[in-house]
């Protein structure tokens, strides 16, 4: 009994500290969301117009295409229902609420999965380290409809660890609603399905030929279930092909016209020789120089900035070893992190970019989870005397990184270069006349005003 008593003081504790990172992950995304960042940039106004759409019924139906023609109407449900709630001259911040919430919704699953693999003080550390990344705390104050891809893709992870572990049938049924869920959102959160389906495939292939043939009807009835739920969305795609693939066809680097980084578009070897070292630049080793590079990476990242900092950079690599030295960790993570290098990077234009990549924001962080984790067992076997001292830097480090993150952010969105970075954007002072302007022409029918037509028509700057 009183050893159930002390685990139960043990978990209270767990559950009070992960509240406080939950806390502090939703605080450092709603203070003054209204206000910072002070422009709306182009992603940012489709996640308004494309909702207010949905409130005067001109979209047709939610599983029509939008402008973006990868993603409908479907993902800006959540977005519609909030502008509802809090009215229509309140758009941009109800928008960027529901963002931020769905970011720090993102950390639970995140924390359930990493902290099967690593002790709970490891997992939380790594939980507060990844609420403060300045990566994700851009995208998840601006209202980019890319970072709603990964609260469900997380819980999708979740639920196939609970299905190599199980063979219970509601995880196989709840796999299937969430794959559905995954494949309706933003391209790049994709590739948490596939991976999914992947190893779970590959699971079943192992198993004797009893277990194989009930693995695989589940697996079958799991896939079904996703199928049915996006088949909506999936007909649309049929009928409009071209829409549906018309930015990865605009993003392809062998559909490029002009020359690619003085690469003439003939020189197909030079073109995947740059790709390769720029994916190995960017993606593994994080090189600063390549990872704000590109006509988007400024609007993601700070100049001169790799998306994660030195401390994570370095357990990131330790838990990439560990990974293939000792089996640290899971398949299903790595293969995240391969699919995208390889579906969303290599054939695209510059690379590495931030948005596409923004699905192995959790991954780097897992890897960095498993790395810290190798770093204090080494040292626990090595000498009792200095662990404690050594963890205890090594912890404080990762800390202060996190906080510097957060102020990174700060500095950098309060920034002539940030706001340079968004344009074409609308500037908040002009919100209320923008919103009024937009909101009567789509009542009316008429096209809704893009950006650069807003700054050079109607902006008082």
């Amino acid at each position: 009994m009183a050893k159930l008593k002390k685990l139960s003081r043990k978990d209270c504790l767990e559950l009070i500290f992960f509240l406080l990172i939950i806390s502090y992950s939703f605080m450092i995304r709603v203070y003054k969301l209204s206000e910072i960042p002070s422009v709306i940039n182009g992603d940012e106004t489709g996640s308004i117009l494309h909702p207010l759409e949905i409130m005067f019924q001109k979209n047709g139906n939610f599983f029509n295409l939008t402008h973006d023609g990868s993603v409908s109407y479907t993902i800006y449900l959540f977005k519609y229902l909030s502008i509802k709630l809090f009215g229509i001259e309140r758009s941009m911040l109800a928008v960027r609420l529901i963002t931020a919430t769905l970011a720090t919704a993102s950390l639970i699953p995140f924390y359930l999965i990493i902290k099967s693999y690593v002790n709970k003080n490891i997992a939380l550390l790594m939980a507060f380290a990844f609420s403060s990344n300045y990566w994700f705390l851009n995208f998840s104050r601006l209202s980019w409809i890319n970072i709603d891809c990964l609260f469900p893709g997380l819980l999708l992870l979740l639920c196939t660890k609970k299905v190599l572990e199980k063979r219970s049938i509601k995880y196989y049924v709840l796999l299937g609603i969430l794959s559905a869920i995954v494949l309706y959102n933003y391209m790049g959160g994709r590739i948490y399905a596939i991976a999914t389906y992947t190893v779970l495939l590959i699971d079943t292939l192992k198993k004797s030929s009893f277990q194989k043939i009930i693995k695989l009807k589940s697996l079958v009835i799991s896939g079904l279930i996703a199928l049915t739920i996006f088949s909506p969305q999936l007909f649309v795609a049929l009928k409009k092909p071209t829409q549906y693939l018309l930015r990865p066809s605009s993003l392809y680097v062998f559909n490029q016209k002009n020359s690619y980084y003085n690469i003439p578009p003939s020189n197909k070897f030079q073109i995947i020789k740059h790709q390769l070292v720029y994916a190995t630049k960017g993606l593994i080793f994080f090189d600063e120089n390549v990872s704000s590079e590109g006509f988007e990476n400024p609007r993601y990242v700070p100049p001169k900035s790799a998306c994660i900092n030195s401390i994570i950079k370095i357990l990131f690599w330790f838990g990439l070893i560990a990974y293939f030295t000792k089996k640290g960790g899971s398949f299903l993570w790595l293969l995240v992190y391969l699919l995208n290098i390889l579906i969303f990077q290599l054939p695209s234009i510059y690379i590495p970019n931030w948005s596409r990549g923004i699905a192995i924001i959790p991954i780097i962080y897992f890897f960095a989870s498993v790395g810290l984790q190798c770093i204090v067992q080494h040292f626990k076997k090595l000498s009792s005397v200095y662990y404690l001292p050594i963890t205890s830097i090594i912890f404080t480090l990762i800390i202060l990184g996190a906080i510097s993150d957060t102020k990174k952010y700060f500095g950098w969105v309060k920034s002539q270069s940030f706001h340079n970075a968004q344009q074409p954007a609308i500037d908040i002072k002009d919100l209320e006349k923008w919103l009024s302007i937009q909101k009567t022409r789509i009542e009316s029918g008429e096209r809704t005003i893009f950006n650069h037509e807003w700054n050079k028509i109607y902006s008082t700057r």
